[in-house]
């Protein structure tokens, strides 16, 4: 499951689902694909890749992981470095200052691109995941060269250009948005690992939804579920974060995001019951696989009152959508841009239903909620799709 919104956009009320402004946030873009990571093989590996999964998306599209034996090199000084930062200084007050530091630590080593590369590319989705889109998008910029330069960083550097579709999309440049995560995919169909494939043909889904190209949309996302269904994802494995020093395992969250894009895919085709079938067997998947309260829930929670909404239960989706709502901001805080989708999903809900005392009370909160808002983009830190190899 990437983490937000699209400006030109372009879809708006169901059929259209998404809005001028805002790309619909429930399709999993907010899954940032792991990275591949840079810490050796794990000793339970067999067919698939572990992969490491940011602080929910730390590089949704995108945490990176190498756990390729080609670059085991890395683990040792990894390791050197986070037993440092661990034991003979203080944890420094943030992730993103720990990670600063192992960059400038492995830059003064003169460490190998792929290294030096996958440190910015885990900056980067720490940035994405507070939704500090500035700052992920000045870390992507240093981190893409490096990861290019590579050979043993393919993976590593399909799933950035993954991620960075994720930003686009949060920006309404779906166009960026489909040309990088268009080349991520046929790097993974090059590599022919089946789980990163069957992530790739995800993230597509994402950007033909906001494209509008519902069948393809349904089609990339029926092919991951089938993949996976056959061939399960392994857990990712979180980066570490200034609060959570070592690398920690948790469920990856392909399949869901597959069917949660089934859900909107096949509402905006007016395929009703089979958006609400998907909608509730995401939400089975959710409330077994994953924490109470967690953003996956939220996720699940948003798609399923959504369903429920279309297919006329208006009361359940009421509480439905609220409680999604709600997780998301215990999770993420009042002006996180996921927060702020779902305010606007829930808005657009009371809207239809003509409850303008509602709604206004919404409206304030969403104006407080965007007093709270972190950078929302980088002026002078675009990433020009046709540099990228």
């Amino acid at each position: 499951m990437s983490t937000a919104r699209i400006a030109p956009c372009v879809l708006k009320h169901f059929p259209c689902r998404y809005r001028v402004g805002r790309p619909h946030p429930w399709a999993f873009s907010a899954m940032k694909t792991p990275l591949h990571a840079f810490s050796g093989i794990p000793s339970n590996r067999k067919n698939a890749i572990k992969r490491l999964a940011m602080i929910w998306l730390i590089v949704a599209a995108l945490p990176l992981l190498f756990f390729d034996s080609a670059i085991a090199y890395a683990r040792p000084a990894m390791q050197a470095s986070l037993s440092t930062e661990r034991t003979a200084k203080p944890v420094p007050a943030t992730t993103q200052q720990m990670y600063r530091k192992l960059i400038q630590q492995a830059e003064q080593r003169n460490d190998p691109p792929a290294r030096q590369g996958y440190l910015w590319a885990v900056l980067a989705a720490s940035y994405h995941d507070i939704g500090d889109i500035a700052g992920s998008q000045h870390a992507y910029e240093r981190a893409l060269p490096l990861l290019a330069q590579s050979p043993q960083s393919r993976d590593n550097y399909a799933t950035a250009l993954d991620n960075l579709g994720s930003i686009y999309l949060e920006l309404g440049n779906i166009a960026d948005a489909e040309k990088v995560r268009t080349q991520a995919f046929h790097l993974r169909e090059e590599m022919g690992n089946p789980i990163d494939l069957a992530r790739g043909h995800e993230h597509l889904a994402e950007v033909l939804l906001a494209r509008h190209r519902f069948k393809e949309a349904e089609q990339h996302a029926r092919a991951a579920y089938d993949t996976l269904s056959v061939n399960p994802e392994p857990d990712d494995m979180d980066a570490p974060t200034a609060e959570h020093p070592q690398y920690t395992a948790r469920h990856g969250n392909t399949m869901l995001a597959a069917l949660i894009t089934l859900v909107f895919a096949k509402c905006n085709q007016s395929e009703l019951q089979e958006c609400l079938q998907a909608a509730k067997q995401a939400d089975e998947v959710a409330r077994k696989e994953f924490p109470s309260g967690s953003l996956e829930q939220a996720h699940a929670a948003m798609a399923l009152g959504f369903a429920q909404w279309k297919t006329g239960d208006v009361s359940t989706a009421d509480q439905t959508l609220r409680s999604g709502m709600a997780m998301m901001k215990s999770r993420l805080g009042e002006g996180h841009p996921l927060v702020l989708d779902s305010m606007y999903e829930y808005r657009e809900f009371l809207q239809a239903q003509h409850r303008k005392a509602d709604l206004s009370s919404l409206d304030h909160q969403i104006r407080d909620a965007k007093e709270h808002r972190p950078a929302a983009a980088c002026a002078n830190c675009t990433i020009s799709v046709f540099a990228l190899r």
